[in-house]
């Protein structure tokens, strides 16, 4: 998961679901949704694309050959590596009978890893994991199973001894729900997800005795961010900044990591490359870098390791080479769309970076007001154009309407990889669906069936006709010596890009008395063999 994010309240998701399943004020080609139909089935055709997961290498391979179809130039791909959680085995061994199970994501750093014998105890089913469910079961040394949909009820499992605790696979759940079956503290409570035939005959075997044992590392592994080139119309002159680059991820999460479809998420990936096909036909003015990120859902760390590779020169060594192509870029413009409305906006701040802090956000929201100013205009025609109100397809997420702020626009309390590109003072924008709560994303149920394609196929006609149009001015205003800038040059940012650096430790749980570890080991105890099985975190 991501980072923490707040819901609204269930009447809200069921507008979301009427606005969404409407009549459509806006067209849409029926090509056009067939074409993101097949990219996004393409992907998620894995079971997972979680960094460290097969699914992850062969989906950067999959966009780097759609690249190479759609005709971009120069299609490459940088290798950089990010710190995961890796499945190494996981099973649970029930009346002679070895079952499936999938380790749920980590509680902070710490992982649901058994000894290797295992953990056995008596399977104690408690439903919703009410104190009344646990009535008269002997909790202390057993395997807890629940129902999933059951908050965050494991906790009074954990404080009464459980040892494990396995989640019976719903017909359907929210990202609410989701995101209570893991903590942001260290927990020392190894957490399950069974599915089907498996997690009847868990449901139905209370009493019985059984083994779980999985092995999960965090591990050091290998992402790709794939890019691919299309020169520009009338791109400004080489002396001045003349790239834009337009990024989106193809890499999925889910609270199973190993079970993590992400269909919203690969849609914003098959709505990229729909645009790469538009914009090779017909290309905008600017020349275009189109940029595919692998660990978006890892903290943002696709977008930075790209940032530190091709916009600063994060480590001094720059050649002459290397700084042209940092000189060129003049923005940033990132993709982030779902289906569950046709309403897109366009944002220059989101909820990962606490840039210049809600007080003073507008003096970094103003740098990009006149922008806003002029895409609004051409959303202002489009809407006319088609005798439907704008609100129904963009809303302005930097200067606001009608006293909303930006904040209002967003439901789901989203990352933006185009934040990350205005900490390193490259101007960053994000297209992003409004009013969107996102409530299936980070569960394994974000599949393609669930997804309205329709919806997705209109933002991605209406930010096609934006962009374009908006580059054009772009461009002309920076050939411009007396015009004012639509966007703010690289100097009016404050550049704020960095990396941290830390490190892992051990912690003692062999005499614990709690679940909460409680017992770091001395750093003079901390050994290289033991820095490089945990990897960087």
């Amino acid at each position: 998961m991501r980072w923490p994010r707040r819901f609204l309240p269930l009447f809200f998701s069921l507008f979301v679901a009427a606005v969404s399943t409407a009549t459509p004020c806006f067209a849409q080609n029926p090509d056009v949704a067939a074409r993101l139909r097949a990219d996004i089935s393409a992907l998620t055709a894995f079971p997972s694309r979680v960094p460290g997961t097969p699914g992850n290498a062969a989906a950067a391979t999959l966009v780097e050959n759609r690249f190479k179809q759609l005709g971009l130039t120069n299609v490459r791909s940088d290798q950089t590596f990010v710190t995961a959680p890796v499945t190494q085995s996981a099973s649970l061994t029930l009346g002679g009978r070895q079952l499936p199970i999938l380790p749920l994501y980590p509680n902070h750093v710490v992982a649901s890893t058994t000894p290797p014998a295992g953990l056995s105890g008596p399977i104690v089913y408690a439903g919703q994991g009410r104190p009344s469910d646990f009535n008269g079961q002997l909790v202390e040394g057993s395997i807890v199973a629940l129902d999933f949909n059951s908050g965050m009820a494991w906790i009074t499992a954990a404080d009464l001894g459980a040892k494990a605790i396995i989640f019976l696979e719903p017909q359907i759940t929210g990202r609410g729900q989701a995101e209570r079956k893991f903590t942001y503290l260290p927990v020392e409570m190894p957490r399950y997800y069974v599915r089907g035939a498996a997690a009847d005959a868990v449901r139905a075997a209370s009493g019985q005795s059984a083994t779980v044992k999985s092995h999960v590392i965090w591990k050091q592994v290998p992402v790709r961010n794939v890019l691919g080139y299309l020169p520009g119309k009338n791109p400004p002159a080489k002396d001045k900044p003349n790239t834009v680059i337009v990024s989106a991820y193809y890499d999925s999460m889910s609270v199973v990591p190993d079970l993590a479809p992400g269909a919203e998420a690969a849609g914003s990936m098959a709505a990229m490359l729909e645009m790469a096909r538009r914009f090779k036909a017909n290309p905008p003015a600017h020349n275009v870098l189109f940029v595919a990120n692998g660990a978006h859902h890892m903290a943002l760390a696709g977008v930075r390791n790209f940032i530190a590779g091709h916009v600063i020169d994060a480590d001094g060594k720059a050649d002459e080479a290397k700084k042209a192509e940092m000189a060129s870029y003049r923005a940033f413009i990132g993709l982030d769309l779902t289906s569950n409305t046709q309403t897109v906006g366009m944002f220059a701040k989101s909820w990962f970076y606490n840039q210049m802090t809600v007080g003073s956000e507008n003096i970094l929201l103003n740098q990009f007001s006149n922008l806003a100013k002029s895409v609004g205009r051409y959303a202002q025609e489009q809407a006319d154009k088609k005798g439907a109100p704008i609100e129904e397809a963009f809303v302005d997420g930097i200067t606001g309407r009608e006293g909303r702020t930006w904040r209002s626009y967003l439901p789901a309390q989203i990352a933006l990889d185009s934040e990350a590109a205005t900490m390193a003072a490259l101007p960053g924008l994000s297209f992003v669906t409004a009013n969107d709560a996102r409530l299936l994303q980070d569960t394994p149920f974000d599949t393609v069936a669930a997804m309205n394609l329709p919806n997705l196929a209109r933002q991605v006609e209406s930010v096609e006709g934006l962009l374009r149009r908006t580059l054009s001015d772009v461009a002309e205003a920076d050939s411009n010596p007396k015009a004012t800038p639509l966007l703010p040059e690289a100097s009016a940012l404050s550049k704020n890009f960095g990396f941290l650096v830390g490190r892992g430790i051990y912690r003692d749980v062999k005499n614990a008395s709690s679940f909460l570890p409680d017992s770091p080991l001395p750093d003079e105890q901390i050994g290289v063999a033991g820095t490089q099985a945990l990897g960087a975190v």
